[in-house]
């Protein structure tokens, strides 16, 4: 079997690995799934390729696949901190009781956007 084929072959998985366990929201992130996906498959359909193309091809595909997973973590660490935030908000509403409800969830609110200004993927 041709390495060229394999590399297709792993992209394409890691591709499909990615996308079902960070499961991406964000565009750009479903975006880097599907080229990363689209360059599995192109070097799938294309003939095997001599040394230094099969090189190239290889450091693009590693850089392409660390770039989409460290994107999607990042996304998901943005998600997670988001919903640790209305978490939080949620038990202070609780503990205040209703009155204070329309303050807590405007702080949630405030404290969601405070962390998806700061995660650039989100």
């Amino acid at each position: 079997m041709q390495i060229s084929l394999l590399l297709g072959a792993a992209m394409t998985a890691a591709a499909g690995a990615m996308a079902a366990k960070f499961r991406p929201r964000a565009r750009g992130g479903r975006l880097l799934c599907v080229l990363l996906a689209v360059m599995g498959l192109v070097t799938l359909a294309l003939e095997p390729a001599d040394g230094t193309v099969l090189l190239i091809e290889l450091v693009l595909a590693g850089v392409m696949a660390g770039c989409t997973a460290g994107v999607l973590a990042l996304e998901e660490r943005c998600r997670e901190k988001r919903r640790a935030a209305c978490r939080e908000a949620a038990r202070l509403a609780k503990e205040a009781g209703r009155r204070s409800l329309r303050l807590t969830l405007r702080y949630a609110r405030v404290t969601a956007r405070y962390f998806q200004d700061d995660c650039p993927a989100a």
